[in-house]
C-alpha cells in the first residue's frame, strides 16, 4: 500500500474516531451510548 493512501486512511480513521467519541460524549450526557459500543 502506498504511503499517501495509508496516511489518508489514518487521517480518515482519526476523524471518524473523533466523530464517534463526540457522539458518545453527547449520548452519555443523556443515556448510555449502547449503539456505539464496540
Amino acid at each position: 500500500m502506498e504511503k499517501a493512501v495509508l496516511q489518508y486512511m489514518v487521517k480518515k480513521l482519526h476523524t471518524v474516531t473523533q466523530y464517534y467519541n463526540s457522539i458518545c460524549i453527547l449520548e452519555s450526557n443523556n443515556t448510555a451510548p449502547q449503539s456505539f459500543q464496540l
